[in-house]
């Protein structure tokens, strides 16, 4: 079945009402999407720093930060600013609305409304956002080539035997540049499975592997302590990346 979202793709839910967010969760997670809910205005940030979550669901009525300095803080920070908000609260004056709409948020809902127009309306904006695309059959990075087809990789065209779960890795790290890929993300989204089933640290094992064969590439998959991975690249690599846009 075609969904409007990718497998990688998790809602952030920043709402004290525990019935309401675990019931929005719920439903979420029956579209096959992945959901975390937080309470308060300060886990939103920290979350959408280290998690970089596909979209933020804001009631305004949080603790220590209220929704609209939440939402503020999202479209100043650089590295959130471009993560779709949507409030999902009771209070829908339109000054409210038109407020919360002129903070760059991508929609306001009535918190009263059935769940199912919420995720209707949520799988609607991640449908805008990620239109569907064919990947490049092939990537260059200076003197590697990665063929997505066939899952190889080379070198000034010598093979590179990298195991399957290795490949995915690579591939994840590249295909998100600049954003921190925290050893529970790479176990859910790579190995698919969770730190109660797999140890974290086999993360580090793999990714040393992977340094270990992917040279070129070594010192730019970055270590984050404390967080996980992230592949910064160069900045040749960046602008080519823009040009392309």
């Amino acid at each position: 079945m075609n969904t409007p979202y990718r497998e990688t793709d998790f809602i952030l839910i920043g709402d004290p009402d525990q019935q309401n967010s675990s019931q929005l969760e719920e439903e979420l997670e029956h579209v096959g999407l992945r959901v975390e809910t937080v309470s308060n205005g300060g886990a939103v940030l920290a979350q959408a720093l280290a998690s970089q979550p596909s979209l933020i669901i804001l009631e305004i009525h949080l603790k220590d930060l209220d929704g609209w300095q939440v939402c503020r803080a999202l479209k100043n920070e650089p590295a959130t600013r471009t993560i779709p908000v949507v409030f999902c609260t009771h209070r829908t004056d339109q000054e409210e609305r038109i407020l919360g709409l002129e903070l760059g948020a991508e929609d306001y809902v009535d918190k009263s409304c059935a769940t199912r127009e919420l995720v209707l309306r949520i799988q609607a904006i991640l449908r805008r956002l990620n239109p569907p695309s064919q990947p490049a059959a092939e990537i260059r990075i200076g003197n590697m080539t990665i063929e997505q087809t066939g899952c190889r990789v080379s070198v000034e065209g010598q093979a590179i035997a990298l195991t399957r779960i290795e490949f995915r890795l690579l591939m994840h790290l590249l295909e998100r540049p600049g954003r921190v890929q925290t050893r529970e993300m790479l176990l859910a989204q790579v190995w698919r499975s969770s730190p109660a089933e797999i140890d974290p640290r086999t993360v580090d094992t793999h990714i040393r592997r992977l340094r270990r064969k992917v040279t070129p590439l070594a010192a730019l998959i970055k270590t984050q302590h404390g967080l996980g991975y992230m592949y910064q690249p160069t900045a040749a690599e960046t602008r080519r990346r823009h040009d392309s846009d």
